[in-house]
């Protein structure tokens, strides 16, 4: 059986093919926005998940990195506990802060930034046994304290949130992409 972390990287590394294309097929009609389905256009969407996805894949090579990382950081919360287990996440959920995406994106940062997620988990793919032991937990700032392995859980559960939102914004009347 393959460690669960290297069964997450290969379905993120999916994810992750998914999200380019999705910048390359919505080039023309990447800023339309949808206020029936989001307040966030397909553009920014990608943008939020890409930086997102790029924080958590660096908590988990910081956590496998530094033993010193994660000692004593808070468990996860009961919030954090029902996303890994029901494998959603609320709709209308709010994003912190710092993954908040910029008003317009541009295609070339949304594709660098896929392109750093990418990198890194070819970095942290030779590792996944490992990654899958360790206990120590960083912080999500709103979920509590997640292994490595949470992260990565979270990180999928999180783009497939992501993907509905934008299947509805590509599927609602009167998108260029309908």
């Amino acid at each position: 059986m393959y460690p669960r972390s290297q069964r997450s990287l290969a379905a993120l590394d999916a994810e992750l093919r998914h999200w380019r294309d999705v910048v390359a097929e919505h080039a023309q009609g990447a800023a339309v926005v949808r206020p029936e389905v989001s307040a966030w256009s397909v553009a920014q969407h990608v943008d939020h998940i890409a930086t997102a996805t790029l924080l958590n894949l660096r908590a988990v090579a910081k956590l496998h990195q530094d033993p010193a990382v994660g000692n004593n950081e808070p468990s996860i919360k009961a919030v954090g506990w029902a996303v890994l287990v029901s494998g959603r996440i609320p709709s209308g959920a709010s994003a912190p802060d710092s993954v908040l995406p910029q008003p317009a994106p541009a295609a070339t940062d949304l594709t660098d930034t896929l392109a750093s997620c990418e990198e890194l988990i070819a970095t942290l793919r030779p590792h996944t046994s490992q990654l899958d032991t360790i206990k120590r937990r960083i912080p999500h700032p709103i979920l509590g304290g997640f292994t490595p392995r949470q992260w990565l859980r979270f990180a999928l559960i999180h783009s497939h949130h992501h993907t509905q939102i934008t299947q509805r914004i590509s599927l609602t009347p009167g998108n260029p992409r309908s």
